[in-house]
């Protein structure tokens, strides 16, 4: 989801959540350069790696965009506070 974010994609994900998944969308519709999403370690590294900042921002935005968890659930965005 946090690529879906950084790429400006969540209205065009909206209309696919039902039948695709956030991995499956990215698959389909994120790059960097020209390698294709594989959720790799590399890749969340060669995306976020010289831009820690929107990796922040899209921290910060996946947050608002779900809302709460349970409990005993949190954010990665908490860690940052």
């Amino acid at each position: 989801m946090l690529f879906i974010i950084a790429e400006g994609l969540e209205k065009k994900y909206e209309k696919t959540k039902s039948s695709l998944k956030p991995k499956d969308f990215a698959k389909k519709y994120i790059t960097c350069g020209k390698r294709k999403y594989d959720n790799s370690t590399s890749f969340y590294t060669d995306f976020f790696g010289d831009n820690p900042e929107l990796l922040i921002k899209c921290l910060k935005e996946y947050h608002k965009h779900n809302g709460s968890h349970g409990k005993d659930e949190h954010y990665l965005d908490e860690l940052l506070k």
